[in-house]
C-alpha cells in the first residue's frame, strides 16, 4: 500500500515538473513571438516614418558629392535656370540633368515633410494633405518657372523676377527699379531666387499653393464633411488653374494670406464667436502682408471687419472690440515695422509712396465711369463660375434669416463684392485677377458638392454618376489644364532668350550696361549686365509718372548703354510707340549698329569710336 502511494506521489511530482517545463517552453515561445511582433512593429514604424526620407537623403548625399566636384554657384544656375545652351559647367549633359532633377527632388521632399511639421495637422485628416500636395504640384507644373520645361515667361513675371534678382545683388526696389506693386512681392521671391533662381521661386510657388489648399480645406470643413470639403477645394483650384498664367505675382502670393484669414473669420462665426488673441494677430499680419503685395488687396478683411464692428457696436461688446483692435494692430505692426525699416534704411520709402500710392492710384482711377465699371464687374464674375460665391451668399442669407451665423453670410457677400469691385474699378479684365476669388469659391463649391451628392445618394451607381457630372461640368477647365500642361513641358521658347543673353554677355564687358525697350524686360534675367535705367520697362503705368520720360532719356544719355534691345514684334522696329522712343531711335541710328536680329530680339551694339 505504501509502495503504491509512493509511486503515485512520484508520478505526480514528475507530472508537475513536466507541466512546469512545458509552461516554461510555452512562455518562451510566447516571448519569442512577442519579440518578433516588436521587430515587425519597429520595421513598420521605420517604413512609415523613416523610409520616406531615404529618397531626399540619398539625393542630398549625391548633391553633396557633386558640390565637392563643381562650384556651388554653377550648380544652382544649372538647376535653377535649366541652362542647356548657356551651360556654365564643363560637364556632360547627363550631369546637368542629374543636378536639375536632384535639386528639384530634394526641394519637393523637404517642402512636403517640413510643411507637415509646421502645420497643425489632425491625424484623421493627414491623408488629405498628401493629396493636396499632389494637387499643388500638378497646378505648379504648368507654371512657366517649372524646372520641367523652358517656356517663356509672362511679361509681368519677368518684371517681378528682375527686381527680385536685383535684391539678391544688393539693389533696392523703387529706388533702383520702378514698379507699382508692393515691396513684399519682390522680397518673397528673393530668397528662392538667391538659392535656385527660377526653380527656387517655383519652389516658393509650390509652398504657397500647398499652404493655401490646407487652409482652404480647413474652411471647407465648416460647410461639409471631409470628402465634400476635399471635392470643394479641388474644384475651386481647378478653376484657379485656368487663370494661372502670370506666376510669382501678387494674385498668387496673396492666396495663403487670404485663405488663412478666411478660415479664422469662418471659425469665429461658426464656433460661437470665440477667437483667441493670437488669431487676431495673424489676421492683422495677413492683412498687412496683402497690402504690401498690392494696395487694393484689403477687401476680404474690410468686408468681414466692417460686419464684426457693426455687430460688436450693436451688442455693446466694447471690451471685445478693444481686444479685436489691439490684436489686429499688433499683427499689422509685426510686418509693417520691418518692411518700413527696410525701405527707410535704403532711402526708398518716398519712392515707394510715389510709385504705389500716387502714381498707382492715378493710373487705376483715371477716367473712371460707372458704365465701364459695371461692365468690368460682370465680366470678372462671368468667368469660369466666379459668380457662384455671390449666388451662394444670396441663398444662404434668404434661407438662414434667423441663423446665428447670418452675420457671416453678409460679411462673405460684402467681401466678395468689394474684391471684385476694386478690380473692376481699374477697368482691366486680365484673367489672372480672378485668382484672388479662389478662397470665396471654396465654401460655395463645398455646399454645391454636398447638395449634388445628396441628390445622387439614392442611385445604385452614384459614384459613377457624380464623376460623369463633374467631368461634364469642368470639361472646359480640364481641357485648358491639359493644354497648359503640354505647353509648359513641351514649349522651348525660353531658349531664344537664353541665347540672346549669351550673345550680349559675349559682346560686352563686365561693367557695361544695357537697356530693353518696351514692356518686355525678360532679357535682364539671362544676362549678367545691369540695366542703364531704373525703368527696366516703359509704358504700362510708367507713362502716369510725370517725370518718367525725361528721367529715362537722361539715364540713357548719361549711362550710354552698350546694347539696346528691341523685341521683334513689328515689321518696322521703329513703329513701336514712336512718341516715347523717337529720341532713342535717333540715338540708335547715330551711335549703334545691329549686332543680331534673331532669337526674338534686335540687339544694337554701341559703335566703337
Amino acid at each position: 500500500m505504501g509502495k503504491i502511494f509512493g509511486r503515485a506521489c512520484l508520478d505526480q511530482f514528475h507530472f508537475l515538473v513536466k507541466n512546469s517545463t512545458m509552461r516554461d517552453k510555452r512562455q518562451e515561445t510566447r516571448d519569442k513571438r512577442q519579440e518578433t511582433r516588436d521587430i515587425i512593429y519597429g520595421l513598420r514604424v521605420f517604413v512609415k516614418r523613416v523610409a520616406p526620407l531615404i529618397i531626399p537623403l540619398t539625393l542630398i548625399l549625391f548633391g553633396s558629392l557633386l558640390l565637392l566636384i563643381y562650384p556651388v554657384q554653377s550648380l544652382l544656375i544649372a538647376a535653377g535656370e535649366n541652362f542647356i545652351v548657356h551651360r556654365q559647367l564643363n560637364a556632360p549633359v547627363w550631369h546637368e540633368r542629374f543636378i536639375r532633377w536632384s535639386f528639384t527632388g530634394i526641394a519637393l521632399n523637404c517642402i512636403f515633410y517640413i510643411s507637415l511639421l509646421l502645420i497643425n495637422i489632425d491625424k484623421k485628416f493627414s491623408g488629405y494633405y498628401g493629396r493636396f500636395f499632389l494637387l499643388s504640384f500638378l497646378i505648379c507644373i504648368t507654371s512657366c518657372l517649372s524646372p520641367f520645361g523652358l517656356k517663356a515667361m509672362d511679361p509681368d513675371t519677368t518684371v517681378y523676377l528682375t527686381i527680385a534678382q536685383g535684391i539678391t545683388e544688393g539693389r533696392v526696389p523703387f529706388k533702383d527699379f520702378y514698379d507699382n506693386k508692393g515691396p513684399l512681392l519682390y522680397l518673397i521671391s528673393a530668397p528662392g531666387f538667391a538659392l535656385g533662381r527660377f526653380t527656387g521661386v517655383w519652389i516658393t510657388e509650390l509652398l504657397f499653393m500647398f499652404v493655401s489648399m490646407i487652409f482652404a480645406f480647413k474652411t471647407a470643413l465648416f460647410f461639409g464633411k471631409r470628402k465634400e470639403a476635399f471635392a470643394g477645394v479641388t474644384l475651386s483650384f481647378i478653376i484657379f488653374q485656368t487663370f494661372f498664367y502670370e506666376v510669382a505675382g501678387t494674385e498668387e502670393y496673396v492666396l495663403p494670406f487670404m485663405t488663412i484669414s478666411l478660415y479664422i473669420f469662418t471659425k469665429y462665426y461658426f464656433c460661437a464667436k470665440k477667437i483667441v488673441f493670437s488669431e487676431l494677430v495673424v489676421l492683422g499680419f495677413c492683412f498687412a502682408s496683402a497690402v504690401f503685395l498690392r494696395i487694393n488687396f484689403f477687401s476680404l478683411w474690410l468686408g468681414f471687419c466692417v460686419c464684426i464692428f457693426i455687430e460688436t457696436i450693436i451688442n455693446r461688446d466694447f471690451k471685445n472690440l478693444v481686444k479685436y483692435t489691439a490684436g489686429f494692430l499688433t499683427g499689422i505692426t509685426l510686418i509693417t515695422a520691418p518692411v518700413l525699416i527696410y525701405l527707410i534704411g535704403n532711402n526708398a520709402f518716398f519712392d515707394y509712396i510715389q510709385q504705389n500710392f500716387i502714381t498707382g492710384s492715378s493710373r487705376g482711377l483715371s477716367g473712371f465711369n460707372i458704365a465701364e465699371f459695371i461692365k468690368s464687374f460682370f465680366m470678372i464674375t462671368g468667368k469660369n463660375f466666379c459668380f457662384i460665391p455671390m449666388l451662394a451668399a444670396f441663398v444662404w442669407i434668404v434661407k438662414n434669416k434667423d441663423d446665428k451665423k447670418k452675420g457671416y453670410y453678409y460679411a462673405y457677400l460684402l467681401a466678395f463684392i468689394l474684391t471684385v469691385s476694386f478690380h473692376a474699378a481699374i477697368r482691366s479684365n486680365f484673367d489672372h485677377y480672378n485668382m484672388v476669388l479662389t478662397p470665396f469659391l471654396v465654401p460655395a463649391f463645398t455646399c454645391f458638392v454636398q447638395h449634388i451628392k445628396a441628390y445622387f445618394s439614392n442611385y445604385k451607381h452614384r459614384i459613377l454618376y457624380l464623376t460623369i457630372f463633374f467631368l461634364i461640368l469642368l470639361s472646359p477647365q480640364l481641357v485648358k489644364y491639359y493644354a497648359a500642361f503640354i505647353n509648359s513641358v513641351g514649349n522651348k521658347s525660353r531658349m531664344n532668350h537664353i541665347i540672346a543673353g549669351k550673345i550680349i554677355d559675349e559682346n560686352t564687358s563686365k561693367n557695361d550696361k544695357i537697356i530693353s525697350l518696351g514692356f518686355q524686360c525678360c532679357i535682364y534675367l539671362f544676362t549678367e549686365r545691369r540695366s542703364a535705367s531704373r525703368y527696366i520697362y516703359q509704358i504700362s503705368g510708367v507713362d502716369y509718372e510725370p517725370k518718367a520720360h525725361e528721367e529715362f532719356l537722361n539715364d540713357l544719355y548719361h549711362n550710354k548703354p552698350a546694347v539696346i534691345i528691341i523685341r521683334l514684334n513689328y515689321e518696322n522696329l521703329y513703329d513701336y510707340l514712336p512718341a516715347w522712343y523717337t529720341p532713342v531711335y535717333d540715338l540708335i541710328e547715330r551711335d549703334y549698329e545691329l549686332l543680331s536680329d534673331k532669337y526674338d530680339f534686335a540687339l544694337f551694339k554701341k559703335r566703337r569710336k
